[in-house]
């Protein structure tokens, strides 16, 4: 039988769900555009680490970053409601 290629949630994402807390709608978008597409958290990844290894801090590059990926799921979004719409 082979194995589910979804992880398996955190007890930390269970007891959250037990308690109804749900996440912003944004930041469930991004979360779902993640699941969607775990190819690009590496890029991602490596993106950021090579960044603070260059001396810069964390919340220069996410703020320099976030625009880039917002759009990315902004496209992807309008191409999956193009889609539904044919």
């Amino acid at each position: 039988m082979p194995r589910s290629t979804k992880p398996q949630i955190s007890f930390a994402d269970w007891e959250l769900l037990q308690q109804g807390i749900v996440l912003e709608p944004l930041l469930q978008n991004i979360s779902d555009f993640l699941d969607d597409h775990e190819e690009l958290i590496e890029p991602v990844r490596r993106d950021l680490q090579r960044g603070l290894k260059n001396g810069r801090a964390l919340q220069d590059l996410l703020y320099q970053a976030a625009p880039r990926y917002v759009k990315a799921l902004k496209r992807e979004r309008d191409k999956t409601s193009k889609k539904a719409e044919d």
